[in-house]
């Protein structure tokens, strides 16, 4: 299918996901998908924010990890703006879920001391929209963990595109998948920005201090961004 042009049809995609989203993320990425939530955990931790909004949350996987490792102190919400998924994620023990579209956040100002978005900021419609809600409902000192597909690797990249484009989509379908959802995906990474333009993104809506690291050869990047005092 084409890339989804309105928020509505992303809604739907992945409200028709949601019952099967885990498993085949699971199956798709071989496991390596609990090391990048791992991975993104473990930043998080190290800075041990307070208060955590995990935007785009989904079935809930990353607010788990961040909540069984005890990677911050006080208050951790799961937000998203597809109400199956919510639904997923609260059968997985997560109580604290808001119906957040990451465009229009339902959060006061300087709520969070930390906002983690894993997988799902490719899918925004309107992305600077969406990081100056961020940068609204983070407090001063406060970061964005961003985990998202990135490119590869150059030695990596041709093995990589010939996965996701010619087999990860059969797979899917052997699995009760539709083939245009992961059309979808592969065409949300192709579009999607490089390591060093996601960067600059970030920059242009006004956080500072960011560095990303490679996972999986650039297969998933994990961007780090800053707001400042000011």
């Amino acid at each position: 299918m084409k890339h989804p042009k309105t928020a509505q049809q992303v809604k739907t995609l992945f409200s028709r996901v949601a019952k099967r989203y885990d498993f085949l993320n699971h199956l798709l990425s071989g496991g390596v998908d609990y090391y990048w939530r791992g991975f993104l955990t473990q930043r998080v931790k190290e800075q041990f924010p307070r208060d955590l909004l995990d935007l785009a949350t989904g079935s809930g996987d990353l607010l788990i990890s961040l909540r069984k490792r005890k990677a911050y102190q006080g208050i951790g919400v799961g937000g998203d703006f597809c109400f199956p998924m919510l639904t997923v994620a609260q059968q997985k023990g997560v109580r604290e879920l808001s119906t957040a579209d990451a465009m229009h956040l339902p959060f006061h100002d300087h709520s969070f001391d930390a906002v983690t978005i894993s997988f799902g900021y490719r899918n925004v419609v309107d992305r600077p929209m969406a990081l100056k809600e961020i940068l609204r409902v983070l407090r001063p000192g406060g970061f964005l963990y961003l985990l998202e597909f990135s490119h590869p690797v150059v030695w990596w990249k041709k093995i990589y595109w010939k996965y996701l484009v010619e087999i990860l989509p059969v797979m899917a379908q052997l699995w009760g998948a539709e083939v245009s959802d992961y059309d979808y995906l592969a065409e949300t990474i192709r579009r999607f920005p490089n390591q060093k333009q996601l960067v600059q993104e970030l920059k242009q809506s006004g956080f500072d201090a960011i560095c990303y690291w490679n996972l999986t050869g650039g297969i998933v990047a994990l961007h780090m961004a800053h707001k400042g005092s000011t």
